[in-house]
């Protein structure tokens, strides 16, 4: 109460001072823009002074400048009304001209569109008209860290991940024709020669035309994959029948020695034991069946006998190997070894056992004792 009795009374004519709603007696701008305001001012001001100083006398021949800034006068298109507007091309209809700015020589404008570098061999692109590519190379040093042998003498060479590089010193495989150099390695990568392996050898298990695998496979000319064949040929027989397994290895026997030598049987043997636990999974009885393969093989020495003896050494306890041993060691293993997938033309048994009632069909119906033997001697 004591503070409010200093206050001082508020009256009509005090109340402008304390609180003004109407703002009557206020300027409407403020003080710092008021401030700004002045030394624009001055600077114009300034700037008029130096420039009457400064400037030469004016030529009434001389167009009026625009400004009063110093420097070279310039010329200014003065721009109609309409001038940018969408125009009508035609009357009544919808298409318009649209002209932009600074685009029309006719007009005017210091830029011309039609010059401009669409896509290609602009800025920093190569142009194909040019003439680079044309011209003989310059040859390249021995000395050079990039000089390339095979490049020099005009040949080059096709090689895989999968092929070893044991063509450069040999002789080409083929001629290409495009580029007219030499070949030098396979001809095909390792997944078409494997695709075309797998046809070969269905039609092979159709027709029983061991002379039309061997001539594909020198006709592909790719000697590094030589032991895929093996390995294919096994793996594709071993969901089939038997008459497609006696098949095959007869396959291996004309196979052997050409195309596909020693070395190149012995490696595919080793691929196809070294993929025997993926086989397992899908063929539970694969381990016999290779077995008996590497014991036929054997016998149409299509492989050395040291071939399983090393195998052993280098794997021992391995079980294909022990079974291939077990089924040498028999007595007559030979003459076993050449119906191990059954009878001699690979024919099932149970197509035999009906050949055979035939057979003793026929014998007891007639008397005709040449044609009994005849049959006789085709089922042997």
């Amino acid at each position: 109460m004591s503070d409010l009795g200093k206050r001082p009374e508020v009256t009509i004519e005090t109340m402008g001072k304390v609180h003004n709603p109407s703002g009557e007696g206020v300027r409407p701008v403020s003080s710092e823009a008021q401030k700004k305001a002045v030394k624009v001012q001055q600077k114009v001001q300034q700037e008029k002074k130096w420039t009457a100083e400064t400037s030469p006398p004016t030529n009434p021949n001389h167009p009026a400048s625009h400004g009063s800034r110093p420097g070279p006068h310039r010329q200014h298109h003065h721009h109609t009304e309409g001038e940018h507007e969408t125009k009508v091309k035609e009357e009544g209809s919808a298409r318009r001209n649209i002209t932009r700015k600074n685009t029309e020589p006719s007009a005017g404008a210091h830029f011309d569109s039609r010059n401009k570098k669409q896509g290609g061999a602009g800025k920093g692109k190569w142009d194909p008209l040019d003439g680079a590519d044309q011209g003989d190379l310059p040859v390249l040093d021995k000395n050079d860290p990039l000089y390339d042998e095979e490049e020099a003498e005009g040949k080059y060479i096709l090689s895989s991940g999968e092929a070893p590089d044991t063509y450069a010193n040999g002789n080409p495989t083929g001629f290409d024709d495009v580029a007219e150099k030499a070949v030098y390695g396979p001809m095909l990568t390792l997944p078409e020669f494997k695709i075309r392996v797998a046809d070969a050898l269905r039609e092979y298990w159709d027709a029983a035309d061991a002379d039309e695998v061997v001539r594909g496979v020198e006709e592909m000319r790719c000697r590094a994959f030589h032991p895929e064949v093996v390995k294919r040929a096994i793996s594709l027989s071993l969901d089939k029948g038997p008459r497609e397994r006696e098949l095959t290895s007869r396959l291996l026997t004309c196979l052997h020695p050409t195309p596909l030598a020693d070395e190149d049987m012995e490696q595919g043997f080793t691929l196809l034991l070294d993929s025997l636990e993926d086989l397992v999974i899908d063929i539970p009885d694969a381990k016999t069946m290779i077995g008996s393969y590497l014991a036929r093989a054997v016998v149409d020495e299509v492989l050395p006998p040291a071939f399983l003896s090393n195998r052993n050494n280098s794997n021992p306890g391995d079980e294909v190997v022990e079974k291939a041993v077990g089924l040498l060691s028999r007595e007559h293993c030979n003459a076993r070894m050449e119906h191990v997938w059954g009878p001699g033309d690979g024919r099932p048994v149970a197509e035999l056992k009906e050949v055979m009632d035939q057979l003793l069909e026929v014998s007891q119906n007639s008397l005709i004792i040449g044609l009994t033997v005849h049959m006789l001697f085709e089922l042997k």
